[in-house]
């Protein structure tokens, strides 16, 4: 309590510290801040369902894979749909670095046991005669690897799977494809999933919702602020304190070597709703002080404006805390 109401005595030293340790952790957010967007990382690594997954890639080779959904409601056994299987095929091989292999209808092996052997061939053959045709959708719906897996069972849609290379840039990637697969679209729709894309649909999307939000956020708590506080300087003494606090949180998580999860984007938006709830309280607790005693000075507003707070203040954050550690307490899958 002493060292507190000390430094209350001296605001200068005060504000120069915080203003370094300010520019010292904004620092380094800009270099080191980065988005987690690896999904293997959001998993508990102890879990049995999450260490039968990694044994299975292990044992199978299982690597990352893009999937592209090409779909044709009038069906994908014509010439012209198997000819664009074929060509985005070949096409993702050449256009793509970071793709190492592509399974689709056109490249796919017709596996099958016969008198206790395995027969491995092509389902196509590159022929798109309609006797072709109608015989790749029989060889199709004969295999029950490929129906209803890898092609529809109404015939309508068919994956083609990109297989990619280790540590792919999956944002660079999913960006690229988004504008590629549009070349290729008409009359059949085309769609792209898999994981790769959903790590790189976070790497995009969660710095634009956090640009997004936070502005706005801080925009909405400002005008609470000024309407409850009927002051300007009390509005951006709150608000400057509120982001000291969501800088000092995100800048010791760089410093530190904390990666930041998709969820934490939302971090800067609860601290400044509960920081503006404190802030309140602050300028509620000094402004009963002036009119209880009007010839109250600085250093003594200052000391009685601690003493009188810092219980009440400690206890809340206290409670808070706890409330989010005991979300531990769960187990919550992603």
């Amino acid at each position: 309590m002493k060292f507190i109401i000390s430094l209350a005595k001296r605001p200068y030293v005060l504000l120069c510290i915080l203003l370094m340790l300010s520019i010292l952790l904004a620092f380094s957010i800009y270099n080191s801040a980065s988005l987690e967007t690896d999904l293997s990382e959001y998993m508990p690594k102890t879990h049995p369902a999450f260490i039968a997954s990694d044994n299975a890639e292990q044992l199978f080779g299982i690597g990352d894979a893009i999937l592209i959904v090409l779909e044709d409601t009038q069906g994908i056994y014509n010439t012209d749909t198997i000819e664009k299987i074929d060509a985005i095929t070949k096409a993702l091989e050449e256009d793509f670095e970071a793709i190492e292999r592509v399974i689709s209808l056109t490249t796919a092996d017709n596996i099958q046991s016969s008198d206790g052997f395995l027969e491995v061939e092509p389902f196509f053959s590159g022929n798109t005669s309609e006797k072709a045709l109608l015989a790749l959708k029989a060889d199709v719906e004969a295999n029950l690897m490929i129906y209803g897996r890898n092609v529809s069972k109404d015939g309508t849609a068919t994956l083609i799977i990109a297989e990619l290379v280790e540590h792919a840039d999956t944002k660079t990637l999913q960006n690229e494809l988004q504008q590629w697969i549009g070349q290729w679209e008409g009359p059949q729709k085309l769609r792209i999933a898999g994981r790769p894309v959903i790590e790189g649909s976070l790497a995009e999307l969660g710095p634009k919702d956090m640009a997004i939000m936070f502005p706005l956020v801080i925009l909405t708590m400002i005008i609470l602020l000024y309407f409850l506080l009927r002051s300007v300087r009390d509005t951006v003494l709150n608000m400057v304190i509120v982001l000291f606090g969501t800088l000092l949180a995100f800048g010791s998580m760089t410093l530190l070597g904390v990666p930041i999860y998709a969820v934490d984007t939302m971090i800067p938006v609860m601290l400044i709703a509960i920081g503006v709830a404190y802030g309140i309280h602050m300028h509620n607790t000094i402004h009963h002080l002036i009119a209880d005693i009007p010839s109250i000075g600085k250093e003594e507003l200052a000391r009685k404006s601690v003493q009188t707070m810092i219980r009440p203040i400690f206890m809340t954050a206290l409670t808070t805390a706890i409330g989010f550690v005991a979300l531990m307490s769960s187990q919550v899958l992603p």
